[in-house]
């Protein structure tokens, strides 16, 4: 994604990793930690998207 600034370009992108409550996790730290990895598996798998 670009968004334009008054002087200069700049280039977001998002990335987001997916936990269910209380499959993947039953505390707050477990789930980050499942999300987190799933999302760099997704990236990894995929790879990078840049136009």
């Amino acid at each position: 994604m670009k968004a334009t600034c008054p002087d200069k370009d700049v280039f977001l992108s998002l990335s987001i990793g997916l936990a269910r409550y209380p499959e993947d996790g039953k505390s707050l730290d477990e789930l980050i930690s499942v999300a987190d990895a799933r999302m760099y598996a997704a990236k990894k798998a995929k790879g990078s998207c840049r136009n």
